[in-house]
């Protein structure tokens, strides 16, 4: 193949991928992990001795957990602050949308609009909501992680979309 023909090859390959509407469920998800992914990589080369394996594999494991750890601790704070700006914000600008409704309803209460039992169940949602949006994120991350693997590993396409 010449160096034309490649380049040509890579054209159309990132233009497919690019195009994709799997992208748009990707992106999100990449952001989330990408500090997990880059962070297990370089402690796997700057850390670990070359030679043996298996201590190449613990830190990334190791690192790379730690980076998701602290990713999951900034996603679900900007997710937490995001619903109590939403929670002060007013109705009229916001929307009446069933769930825009709730979760704004949400905020009020984790942030002490409507008192002190309104704040501890306001929290307890928070916490509910965030664990369940990181747990999505995850579910996500797992799914298209398995699908691609699935793709490069089959002749037929799959599409596995489901949580």
């Amino acid at each position: 193949m010449t160096p034309w023909g490649a380049a040509r090859n890579f054209a159309v390959q990132l233009a497919k991928m690019l195009l994709h509407p799997r992208l748009a469920f990707l992106l999100p998800v990449l952001l989330l992990h990408a500090p997990a992914y880059a962070t297990g990589a370089l402690a796997a080369r700057f850390i670990a001795q070359p030679r043996l394996a298996e201590t190449v594999a613990e830190h990334k494991v190791i690192f790379g957990g730690l980076a998701l750890a602290a990713s999951y601790v900034g996603a679900g704070s900007l997710l937490a602050r995001l619903v109590c700006v939403l929670g002060r914000a007013d109705p009229a600008s916001v929307g009446t949308a069933l769930l825009i409704d709730g979760i704004r309803r949400l905020g009020r209460r984790a942030c002490g609009i409507e008192g002190v039992s309104g704040r501890i169940r306001g929290t307890l949602g928070m916490v509910g909501l965030v664990l369940g949006a990181l747990w999505l994120a995850s579910g996500c991350h797992n799914v298209l992680v398995k699908s691609a693997w699935c793709l490069l590993l089959s002749t037929q396409p799959v599409l596995i979309l489901t949580l």
